[in-house]
Parts: C-alpha cells; sequence; structure tokens
C-alpha cells in the first residue's frame, strides 16, 4: 500500500516518500561500500577489470544514460507546462549526448571508423567530443562536480525550507533533486573533486550516472504519469532499473568490450595504487597478468621492475628484471625487432646491473631508427621516427633528447592529436614540469631518473 504524500512543514508538500527515499539511501551506501570494498580488498586485479576502460562500469555508465534519455523525454511529453516540456527535453538530450560520449558513439558496437579530419584532432582518435584536444575532460567533470553540489544544496533548501505557493520555486520543482538521491550526486562531486581513490576518474562519472539515471525514474513516477507511482510500487521499479543496467552493461560487456584490454600495469601503479599507498595491491596485478597471457604486454615486467625500484625494493627490482630478460632472451639482441624493444630490453639490462647489455640495446635502438629515418620521406613519418629517436636518447643518458623531439614536433602537425600530444607532453615530463604521476611515458622517465642516481650505463654519455 502507498504511503500518502507527507507534509514535511507548513504548507510545503513533499513529493517522495519515505519508502524510496530509505531505498536509495540504501542503493547509495551499498555502491559507495562495495567500492571501497572492492577497491581496497585483496586481490586487486578485480577492481581493475570493473573499471578499466571498456569494462562493465563503462557501459553501465552508457546504459544508465540511455535509461535516464527515454524516461526524461517520456516527461516531456506528458507535462503541460511549455517550461517543464523544454527543460525536461533538454535533460533527456543531454543524456543522449553523455551517454553516447561515454560509448563513443557505438563505434565499438557497429565498427564504423572516424572520420580523418575528425582524428586529426581528437585525442583517441575517436568519434568523440570530450577528447577533442582543446577540451579538457577532467576540468569538465569537476565544473559538474561544483554544479551538482550548487544545486543540491538549492534542491535541499526547496525541499526542507522553502513553503509552497513561491511561483517561480512551484515552476522548478520538478527539476530540483528529490532528497533520496542527493547521496548519489555528492558521492560524485566527492570522487571527481577528491582525486585521491582508485579509479577515480571512472567511479565518478559511474556515480553520476547513477544518480541520474535515478533522477529520471523518479520524474517520471511522479512527473511523468497522470497517477504518480510511489511507497513500494517505486521501490520495485528502481530495483527493475538497476537490474536492467546491470544486465545490460554486462551483455555489453562480454559481446563488445575491450577482452584483451589496454590494461597494463601503469592504470594500477601510475594512476591509481600508489597514489592511496597501495603498494601490496599491485604485486597481486602484476601476478593475476603474469598468470595470463593474453593480458601481458611488452612492458608488463618492466613497469612492475621500475614500481619496486621507485618504492624501495631495489633487489626485487633487480630479480624482476634478470628474469625478465631470461625470458625474453636479452642476451640475444637480434630477436629485438624494434627500437622500443631495443629500448625495453636496455632499461630491463640497467635493471639488472648488466650496462654493457644496456649500450648494445640503446645503440641498437638508435641504429634502427636511423636507418628507418633515411629512408622517410613523409614529414610526419620523419617526426615519429625522430621522436623515437629522442626517447632513445634520453635513456641513454644523453642531453639532446628535448632537442631532438622539438625538432620532431613541427613536423607532425599532420599527425593524428594523440601523437602531438604525446610528443608534447613527452617534453614536459622530461622538463620535470609535469609531476610523476601524470607522465605520458612514465616508465622511460622513472628510467632517466635511474640514469640520474648513477645507476646509468658505464660510458654512455660522453
Amino acid at each position: 500500500m502507498n504511503r500518502p504524500v507527507r507534509h514535511s512543514s507548513p504548507g510545503f508538500v513533499d513529493v517522495e516518500d519515505r519508502a524510496w527515499r530509505n531505498a536509495c539511501f540504501l542503493f547509495a551506501a551499498t555502491v559507495f561500500f562495495g567500492y571501497l570494498w572492492l577497491a581496497y580488498r585483496k586481490p586487486a586485479h578485480y577492481f581493475v577489470l570493473v573499471v578499466i576502460e571498456d569494462g562493465w562500469v563503462d557501459y553501465a555508465v552508457a546504459v544508465g544514460y540511455g535509461i535516464a534519455a527515454l524516461l526524461f523525454l517520456a516527461v516531456a511529453l506528458k507535462r503541460r507546462v511549455l517550461a517543464h516540456r523544454l527543460l525536461f527535453f533538454v535533460l533527456g538530450m543531454a543524456c543522449v549526448v553523455l551517454g553516447g560520449e561515454e560509448a563513443s558513439w557505438g563505434q565499438r558496437i557497429f565498427g564504423f571508423e572516424t572520420p580523418d579530419s575528425w582524428r586529426q584532432i581528437n585525442v583517441q582518435g575517436e568519434l568523440t567530443i570530450h577528447n577533442l584536444e582543446y577540451i579538457d575532460p577532467y576540468l569538465l567533470t569537476r565544473i559538474l562536480a561544483w554544479v551538482a553540489i550548487a544545486w543540491t544544496v538549492c534542491s535541499l533548501i526547496v525541499r526542507r525550507v522553502v513553503p509552497a505557493g513561491n511561483p517561480l520555486v512551484e515552476l522548478l520543482r520538478p527539476f530540483f533533486f528529490p532528497l533520496g538521491v542527493m547521496p548519489l550526486f555528492l558521492l560524485f562531486s566527492l570522487f571527481a573533486l577528491i582525486n585521491r581513490f582508485p579509479g577515480g576518474s571512472e567511479v565518478a562519472e559511474s556515480m553520476l550516472a547513477f544518480a541520474v539515471s535515478i533522477w529520471s525514474l523518479h520524474c517520471y513516477l511522479v512527473y511523468g504519469r497522470d497517477d504518480p507511482i510511489r511507497g513500494q510500487t517505486a521501490v520495485i521499479a528502481m530495483s527493475v532499473l538497476i537490474i536492467v543496467v546491470v544486465a545490460l552493461s554486462g551483455i555489453l560487456k562480454h559481446r563488445w568490450g575491450n577482452d584483451y584490454p589496454r590494461w597494463h600495469l601503469n592504470f594500477a601503479m601510475n594512476v591509481s595504487l600508489p597514489v592511496t599507498g597501495m603498494h601490496a595491491q599491485v604485486e597481486d596485478v602484476y601476478v593475476y597478468v603474469r598468470s595470463h597471457e593474453r593480458l601481458l604486454m611488452k612492458t608488463t615486467d618492466l613497469t612492475f621492475a621500475l614500481h619496486l625500484l621507485r618504492t624501495g625494493s631495489d633487489e626485487r627490482a633487480r630479480e624482476v628484471a634478470a628474469s625478465a630478460l631470461d625470458q625474453i632472451g636479452g642476451s640475444d639482441l637480434e630477436q629485438a625487432r624494434t627500437a622500443e624493444d631495443h629500448r625495453i630490453i636496455g632499461i630491463l639490462s640497467l635493471l639488472a646491473d648488466e650496462p654493457e647489455k644496456a649500450t648494445r640495446a640503446f645503440d641498437s635502438a638508435e641504429a634502427y631508427d636511423r636507418a628507418r629515418l633515411a629512408e622517410a620521406h613523409d614529414p610526419v613519418d620523419q617526426g615519429v621516427i625522430e621522436w623515437s629517436l629522442a626517447r632513445t636518447s634520453l635513456m641513454s643518458g644523453t642531453d639532446d633528447a628535448a632537442t631532438i623531439a622539438r625538432t620532431a614536433l613541427p613536423k607532425v602537425s599532420a599527425a593524428t592529436s594523440s601523437t602531438r600530444n604525446g610528443i608534447r607532453r613527452w617534453i614536459d615530463c622530461i622538463g620535470l614540469e609535469t609531476p610523476f604521476a601524470q607522465c605520458y611515458m612514465w616508465v622511460e622517465i622513472t628510467a632517466y631518473e635511474l640514469l640520474m642516481k648513477d645507476q646509468a650505463v658505464t660510458g654512455a654519455v660522453d
């Protein structure tokens, strides 16, 4: 039996009942404590699997916005007041944009390519707006967080303090947050503004999507029907919404998710875990990746070894590096196919205290790129190769790496945005103008710092 609409103060009518509000509070608490349990438990790879790009959270966010868009647009069709119709339509279209951006407008699902003109200015080479080289998505997220806080405060005042009867308040009343969803909007703001949580940005996006989808359901149940639904029926509707989001995102992840993911240890070590002191979880992730061949990347062992070095485990770092060299046959550099392969062997050799082998590897990397540069005629190709030479120069301890990279930068003006920005950020990292945790080529910067600690290749600097 539905509870009657209750009066929280004289002359003020509350549009949500206790059952709905308590269910929303319970969901918010479940999401928050579930996140804490998953993020800080061992082994840590479960958390990485959930929040990785193209993982379950990504698809849940897209599905949540898609459902919210349908609900907001349904409310827009039912409202008689023109202002309500317009505002709910705007909310619906905003959810279409947010969901489309999160899912890259279905590129991975439908398999269509990004137009060349758009690829040139998109950092990830996708058909998205928030990844354009002139847009800072993190700044946009922080702005949304402050807007959510401000609107939550306004909504709380209106819901609990302002009496009914004010024409402007009555006009905007459907658009103020109900009390039940306020904790979710505040959780979004918390994760967006305090970037000290594992997977912070991905988790913040999911909190916002959950908050918006439940808010849209509230609007549909209360303002989108001739007979508003409240009480236990509303709680059941919310439960169905959550189940649908979880099920659809799971299906999408299973069918189109990045099963051979962009998941590498940089995500765990550089962005999230060490920042919060979660060094033990890094080894859990490494052990898990090492036991699943399809997840291995060229830099897996190197990344972990450098992490150990930065956390004071020098002997363990040497053991990992030496083991990696044995596994790839580091004594035989003939199998190295690219300059990057040679550089990886060189840095591993540094870590394993084999400076002569490192010297040969860096010399081979430079010779490989010099030969490619002699045959390259396209300016973009030349610029990319020169950038590779700069990276080798940095590793071998010479002081002209930044100069070489700056020479390469004008040549890649016609390259993709990700390439241009990659070179710019790399130059910033070399100049130590960018915090270590934000460096684009953090593996190489760590190796550079290693060189500066007199653990460099003997005789590498003339």
